[in-house]
Parts: structure tokens; sequence; C-alpha cells
């Protein structure tokens, strides 16, 4: 079966998603779409601990990215760790966060290369695992929030690489995990103030 992004509208009526496992950090084996929040005021790991843990990603035209190694099958717990094992890509299960994919590259690059301005924009980065595009407009001035599927991707990925590229941003970045299909209604409420699902990373 060939693989497709399923933006938009489906060719054909859809059929009701089959449930993931139940062991995942999610309510009810199934990840809802919701708002996490993060304490964006940690230390800043110093060099030892940057050459250790972080590697740079090069671009055309701008200073390169940090990017924090990846977590391996060994420190994930339950169908996770066998996911990544296995495979980049697991439905229901993996969204493939943990890798770096080339076309997050090339966007950044493309980006650049026509000098998209993003001063005082608002934009959303779906699907980011390492965050890199958002991270890029992130420090040209835009308000980013970022939504990956997995809360694990979010906590060992996406907030270390925004931690040490954004160093206290002025408008701290926004947080969702779960199915970007019914993403709209948690950005709602996260813009009305709260969000009932709500949940606090380290």
């Amino acid at each position: 079966m060939d693989f497709k992004f399923n933006f938009g509208a489906a060719d054909t009526p859809a059929e009701p998603a089959e449930k993931g496992p139940t062991d995942l950090s999610t309510p009810e084996g199934f990840i809802v779409p919701r708002r996490v929040t993060v304490d964006w005021q940690a230390d800043m790991p110093d060099e030892e601990t940057l050459e250790a843990l972080y590697e740079e990603m090069e671009f055309k035209g701008r200073e390169p990215i940090l990017r924090c190694r990846p977590p391996n099958s060994e420190s994930l717990d339950g169908p996770l760790a066998a996911a990544i094992e296995g495979s980049d890509l697991v439905p229901g299960v993996y969204e493939g966060g943990f890798k770096v994919w080339e076309c997050s590259m090339d966007l950044v690059n493309h980006l650049v290369d026509n000098n998209v301005e993003f001063k005082d924009l608002k934009v959303i980065e779906l699907g980011c695992g390492h965050g890199l595009p958002g991270i890029h407009a992130l420090q040209q001035g835009a308000v980013v929030d970022f939504q990956d599927y997995n809360t694990e991707v979010l906590m060992e990925v996406t907030v270390p690489n925004i931690r040490v590229n954004c160093p206290n941003p002025p408008t701290p970045p926004k947080l969702f995990i779960g199915d970007w299909g019914q993403l709209p209604a948690a950005i709602a409420r996260a813009e009305e103030g709260g969000d009932a699902e709500e949940e606090e990373l380290g």
C-alpha cells in the first residue's frame, strides 16, 4: 500500500479510526488533542552537555540550528519503544517525530532562499518532531505553536531544541499533542485561556 499524507478532504468517506494501544501516555489509548505546558525558564545546558547531546543542522544562508539526539528504543517504554525500533511510522502509535525528515530541512532552506518574513506572524508547525522550521520562524520573530502526535516526542526533542535555540522567547510557544485532524478545538480552548485536558511537561 502506498503511503501518502492525508492533507485535506479524503477522496472517499473515512472509516472510523481504530483505537491504538491502551498503554501509551494517552487517555483511553487514543491521543486526544490537547495543550501541554512547559516551564520555559529552565537553565541552558553547559558546553559539555551541548557537545554530547546536540548536533548542528546546517542550512544555506543562515546559522546552524542545534538539534538534540533522539532517544533510542532502550530509553522508552511500551509500544512506542517497539515502534521506533522497527519503523519510522506506525499509524495510531508513532508518527515519525524522532526522525529529522529531509523535507523539514528543505523547508527551512526554502524559507531562507525566499527571504520569507515572519515578524509578528502566527505560525503553527504540524507534526513538528524536532521543530526545525518552527524554530526558524520563532527566531525570525513569529509567534509559533508546535504540534506532534506523541507527548514523548515533545518532551525528548521538540522542547529541548526550542530551549537551546530560542532561550526566553518573547511569546512562549504553545505545545499541542494528538491527531491534528481534531486540533482546532484544542487550539480554541487554549486561546480562551484554558484546556480541560491540559497537562504539564517537565
